[in-house]
């Protein structure tokens, strides 16, 4: 599925719409050792990776919106730092009934209390 991805850094904002996939992998940085899941595009033009150990939660949020005159429902999922702070957000850019139904089932399946303690 497509999202809109939001990272938030130190100085600086990145926000991009994308697929995440179809090339996922896990790895380890040889600059800093530091484990890694890379989620890019066919051609690698498009690469977003996590720095998996400091995620410490990951919290899936449905939230209403008001936008262009009409409600929309934002389908979030947020990885936390161990302060709490977000990380990335990465919200669903495909408001299909499918697109829909998979983000309750991820939802349902990893949660009891609407987040994942931590990924990897």
């Amino acid at each position: 599925y497509t999202f809109r991805i939001v990272v938030i850094g130190n100085g600086a904002i990145l926000e991009t719409t994308s697929p995440l996939g179809p090339i996922k992998k896990s790895s380890t940085s040889p600059k800093t050792g530091e484990r890694l899941v890379t989620l890019a595009s066919e051609d690698k033009s498009f690469e977003f990776h996590v720095k998996v150990d400091q995620v410490k939660k990951i919290v899936f949020a449905e939230t209403k919106k008001t936008l262009d005159g009409g409600e929309k429902i934002l389908r979030i999922c947020r990885f936390m730092n161990e302060s709490g702070v977000s990380i990335c957000s990465l919200i669903m850019a495909d408001g299909s009934e499918e697109s829909s139904t998979w983000f309750s089932e991820l939802k349902t399946k990893y949660t009891e209390h609407s987040e994942i303690e931590t990924i990897g």
